[in-house]
């Protein structure tokens, strides 16, 4: 097999130029398309993500609030109310269900400790 050397010479062949130019251009515009593409849709779900979370705090904390005041209403006829009259009925039932939470977590990990020392 003989090697052939090839020398184009496109200085003179102006549509060969443009069409080159063209390709070029268009590989160019092809990866900065993707590449914004990719950012927009990072961005977007930054975005998308921080009004999801901060609606379903607004959600729940309205809910929340909700029930309570229908709770209060069924059970002790109160129609009108506001948070410094419920905290403190709130902050004993959390402490209550705390307390029995941690004592059954105490109790099991005494059973479990007791099942894994060796008697004497």
């Amino acid at each position: 097999m003989i090697p052939m050397k090839v020398t184009l010479n496109i200085e003179n062949d102006e549509e060969l130029r443009a069409h080159i130019k063209d390709c070029i251009k268009g590989q160019v515009l092809s990866v900065v398309r993707g590449e914004l593409t990719s950012l927009a849709k990072e961005e977007l779900h930054k975005k998308v993500m921080a009004i999801a979370t901060r609606d379903l705090s607004s959600f729940v904390q309205t809910s929340v609030q909700t029930i309570i005041a229908k709770l209060l209403y069924e059970k002790c006829g109160v129609s009108d109310w506001s948070s410094s009259f419920v905290q403190p009925y709130i902050e004993k039932i959390v402490e209550q269900s705390v307390s029995r939470k941690s004592k059954g977590a105490d109790s099991i990990n005494k059973t479990n400790h007791s099942l894994h020392s060796p008697s004497i």
